[in-house]
């Protein structure tokens, strides 16, 4: 059976320690302000997104997986990827890969 952790409250945490100097470059540099404000810009559209759809989204570990839990989650994905570029091009932003 596949546990599923909630990604948003981990991407908090993540920029939490980002902005407080718990996560560190790999040379040991802070993390920007600049690069913070693009986490942020992140969270809040992941964060519509959620809202608008009424889901929360959410991972589990790969590894832990079976096949057929596996091909699950990589539809769960694909079609994350369509609904959430689909809720870009609403929003009139341009998406750069």
């Amino acid at each position: 059976m596949k546990k599923e952790i909630a990604i948003l409250p981990l991407f908090q945490l993540f920029i939490k320690n980002s902005e407080n100097g718990k996560r560190l470059k790999n040379n040991g540099e802070k993390i920007k302000t600049g690069t913070i404000a693009n986490y942020y810009y992140t969270y809040n559209n992941l964060k519509a997104f959620c809202d608008q759809k009424n889901i929360e989204l959410r991972i589990c570990d790969y590894a832990k997986l079976t096949k057929r839990e596996r091909i699950s989650e990589k539809n769960y994905w694909k079609k994350f990827y369509k609904n959430f570029t689909g809720f870009y091009i609403k929003k009139d932003v341009t998406i750069i890969m």
